[in-house]
């Protein structure tokens, strides 16, 4: 599979060496999307190398770390001591069923995702085109796809303020019974869906909705969007950001399922406590706009990006 992907991978990165982006085999594992000389993001392809002292159990790929900010500093985490199962920008569930059978590929509990053809990458009018094709499958059974991931991720160049990256996630129920989605039951947590790890190195967090910072932690929240702003270095006193923007045609828009968590956590998490129930052959499509920024909400304009965003995405 790695061969026939990097060789992929260099057929599109000869023919579109003309421009802007670039999507070529990164230096350690993976696959590095860059604007000119400008590292964005590194999508994992195959299961990672285990750090030293961490469980064969939370071996992955299929997501994207590390996710650089505007001025080269990473802004995600992968393997953190806290919770190892966390990873750069990924989505996941941990409680869904296949028939009467749990798939938890949240903690990687006995199923994770798998890439299942080459990645594909084209610049289309000035922005990056990156399509993924993936899939759920349990861990005693390899060869057999139990939920189909069809991904769609659009990245736009940068700004002096920010850069726009735009992810269309298509599930689709491979099986041969119903599947359940579903979120963290226990005590209402929600957990699940689609998120971002930042660096717990570079506290504290700073998050920011609607109606303006949020200073504690939170499982729900009404707002299509939030923000986490964060140091750029350790101690540091310049900051950097992240939000998500839920696309209008998001199930539940405004979705109020959302993770604040101080210690290193945003999250949007669809269906949150509510099940969604997909038949065999059924499909649901979750589209979101990743903004990264320099400094805090504020100075980095999210709410004003959002607004962009809603302008932008309108009946479509």
């Amino acid at each position: 599979m790695r061969s026939l992907i990097l060789n992929i991978s260099l057929i599109l990165l000869a023919s579109s060496a003309f421009a802007g982006f670039t999507f070529e085999p990164a230096e350690k594992e993976g696959f590095l999307l860059k604007e000119g000389d400008t590292p964005i993001m590194v999508y994992q392809d195959q299961f990672t190398k285990l750090p030293k002292r961490v469980d064969e159990l939370f071996k992955r790929m299929g997501y994207f770390h590390p996710v650089y900010g505007l001025d080269g500093e990473i802004m995600t985490q992968d393997f953190p001591l806290d919770h190892r199962h966390h990873r750069g920008i990924f989505w996941s569930w941990p409680q869904s069923l296949a028939g009467d059978r749990k798939i938890n590929i949240w903690e990687m509990d006995d199923a994770r995702q798998h890439l299942v053809a080459a990645p594909k990458f084209e610049e289309v009018e000035g922005k990056a085109h990156l399509s993924l094709e993936q899939a759920w499958r349990w861990d005693d059974t390899p060869d057999k796809d139990i939920v189909g991931e069809h991904i769609e991720v659009v990245v736009h160049p940068a700004t002096d303020l920010g850069r726009a990256m735009d992810f269309s996630i298509t599930l689709t129920n491979l099986y041969d019974q119903d599947l359940k989605l579903m979120g963290q039951t226990t005590d209402n947590k929600g957990y699940g869906g689609f998120s971002i790890r930042p660096d717990a190195q570079r506290k504290p967090f700073i998050f920011t909705a609607t109606d303006g910072v949020v200073p504690e932690d939170a499982l729900e929240y009404n707002t299509p969007w939030a923000d986490i702003s964060y140091p750029t270095e350790r101690k540091g006193e310049k900051l950097s950001g992240a939000a998500i923007f839920q696309h209008g045609d998001l199930p539940g828009f405004p979705h109020k399922g959302w993770l604040f968590r101080n210690y290193a956590f945003l999250g949007q998490s669809w269906p949150h406590t509510n099940p969604t129930t997909l038949k065999p052959g059924e499909s649901v499509t979750l589209k979101y706009r990743i903004y990264l920024h320099r400094g805090d909400a504020k100075a980095g304009k999210v709410a004003e990006a959002y607004a962009d965003f809603v302008k932008e995405t309108a009946g479509r």
